[in-house]
């Protein structure tokens, strides 16, 4: 019995490394480039600081 639980979990665990790597594959064979995004940053400010200040500092 423990044979077989082994080897069903040893099976589980290729299928699942299987699963994870299927999205890079086809995007290779499809010659699509991913990129990360990149974080946005936001700023805010009092409306008061746009009549008074100067925001390219």
């Amino acid at each position: 019995m423990d044979t077989a639980l082994t080897a069903k979990k040893q099976k589980e665990s290729e299928a699942q490394e299987l699963l994870n790597s299927i999205d890079e594959y086809f995007m290779q064979e499809l010659g699509i480039e991913y990129k990360e995004a990149e974080e946005k940053k936001v700023f805010g400010i009092p409306s008061s600081q746009l009549e008074t200040e100067n925001l390219s500092v």
